[in-house]
C-alpha cells in the first residue's frame, strides 16, 4: 500500500491487512496487455511503534513520522530474500520514515547497489489523518536516506499535514480523520500518484 515497485518480473505473494512488510503484485494479462504497461508491485510498509501503541497514544508526538519496530525490520528482512529476483527498474517510496525505512531493508541489493533509483513521492502517501502521518522535514529525511531521490518532494516541512492542520485543528483538539474525511482531495492525489507512475519510463 505504501511502497510502490515496478519491474519486467513479477511474483505473486499473500498480501496481509496487517503491517508485515507483505509484497502483491500485479500482473496484466499478457495475451491483452499493451507494449505501454506496467507490472506494479505493492509493498506495505513494516510494523512500526504507531501499529503497537493504543489508539489514544498512536496520535501523539511520541509517534509523530513513526518508526520500524524490530520486528518491523525483521518483516523486511524476510521480505528481501524474495524481492531480490523482482528486477525492479524502480523504487517508488513514500516520504514518511516507516516506509523509507521498509524500501531500504527490503530492498537492500537495490538500495547499496545504486543503480536502482529510489524516488520519493508525496502523492504516494498514506491516508495524513493523525500525527503519526505527519513526515519529518525534507532535508532531515535527505540525511537519513541519501540515496533516495527527493527532487519530487518540493517543501521541507510537510504541506499536506499542514493542510489539513489548518483545516481542522491541531492534534490537540481534532482526534479525528482528516484526509479520509476529505474525499475529493483524496482522490485528487491518488490520480496523481497514478499519473507519476504513468509518466516515468520503467516498464
Amino acid at each position: 500500500q505504501r511502497l510502490l515497485a515496478t519491474s519486467r518480473a513479477a511474483v505473486s505473494l499473500e498480501c496481509s491487512a496487517s503491517p508485515a512488510a507483505r509484497l502483491l503484485s500485479y500482473r496484466p494479462d499478457h495475451r491483452a496487455v499493451k507494449s505501454s504497461a506496467k507490472i506494479v508491485h505493492f509493498v506495505r510498509h513494516a510494523e512500526g511503534t504507531h501499529n503497537l501503541a493504543g489508539a489514544s497514544e498512536s496520535k501523539l508526538p511520541l509517534h509523530h513520522d513513526a518508526r520500524l519496530t524490530v520486528k518491523g525490520r525483521e518483516q523486511c528482512h524476510d521480505l528481501s530474500i524474495s524481492t531480490r529476483n523482482l528486477g525492479v527498474e524502480c523504487v517508488i517510496v513514500s516520504p514518511m520514515s516507516r516506509c523509507l525505512e521498509t524500501a531500504k531493508l527490503s530492498f537492500p541489493h537495490c538500495y547499496e547497489s545504486q543503480e536502482v533509483p529510489f524516488v520519493a513521492d508525496e502523492n504516494w502517501r498514506e491516508t495524513v489523518n493523525y500525527l503519526c502521518d505527519s513526515r519529518q522535514r525534507r532535508t532531515v529525511l535527505k540525511g537519513e536516506y541519501p540515496s533516495v531521490d527527493f527532487n519530487f518532494i518540493d517543501h521541507d516541512d510537510d504541506p499536506l499535514w499542514n493542510h489539513y492542520e489548518d483545516k481542522f485543528g491541531c492534534y490537540k483538539t481534532h482526534t479525528r480523520l482528516r484526509e479520509s474525511n476529505d474525499p475529493e482531495s483524496l482522490f485528487k492525489r491518488i490520480r496523481s500518484a497514478w499519473q507519476s507512475i504513468f509518466e516515468r519510463s520503467e516498464k
